[in-house]
């Protein structure tokens, strides 16, 4: 802005102001009125009356505008600052987010294959039972007709040892000399005992 007044200070110091004359001109007013004049630098004294404060009051004021000015320009970096700030926290969300939906879905996945695998597992491991009980029911049949027939084998071979014994020394009747033994198996002599087999056997000859 253009000034209107300067200052034509002395040597002792003081102010001493002027106005530009050429931005005032005087107004015919009703008679009775002193003196009055108009003009831009009427308008700009008028302005500054019209804020009722003192010169020391507006320039502290322009300096508490400037001060708020700066104020104002430190804060809007601030919210510049904090924008930048925010759009980062949105960018890391946004990874954050999609690295745990990936993490998620990997798990799923996971413990569907888990869920699967066990499925599979439970049934294999079913199955398997399933076959050794099986086993051991055919086991135990086994043991059970080996166990009767060892028994069995045992008695006969008992048996056959005493007939083989016996038959070995057949030759006559040590009861009655050329008669049948009255005695019964195994009191019987051998001699006895073989014709008694051969008659069972059907090719005895007829006595």
């Amino acid at each position: 802005m253009d000034r209107l007044t300067w200052n034509m200070a002395d040597g002792d110091d003081k102010d001493h102001w002027h106005i530009d004359g050429s931005e005032i001109q005087p107004d015919e007013i009703e008679k009775g009125f002193p003196p009055a004049y108009k003009g831009v630098a009427i308008d700009r004294l008028a302005a500054y009356e019209d804020t009722g404060m003192t010169p020391a009051e507006c320039l502290a004021s322009r300096e508490e505008v400037k001060w708020l000015e700066a104020e104002l320009l430190e804060a809007r970096a601030e919210i510049e600052r904090l924008k930048q700030d925010n759009d980062a926290v949105k960018k890391w969300y946004k990874s954050a987010c999609d690295q745990a939906q990936r993490w998620q879905d990997s798990y799923t996945t996971l413990k569907n294959q888990e869920i699967e695998e066990l499925a599979d597992l439970t049934a294999e491991l079913k199955a398997l039972k399933a076959e050794r009980d099986e086993l051991v029911m055919k086991l135990r049949a086994s043991l059970s007709k080996n166990k009767a027939a060892t028994a069995t084998i045992k008695e006969l071979t008992g048996a056959l040892s005493k007939a083989a014994k016996m038959l070995a020394d057949a030759g006559h009747c040590t009861h009655y000399p050329g008669y049948t033994c009255d005695e019964d198996f195994p009191a019987a002599c051998p001699k006895c005992i073989s014709k008694w087999l051969r008659k069972l056997a059907g090719d005895a000859p007829t006595p």
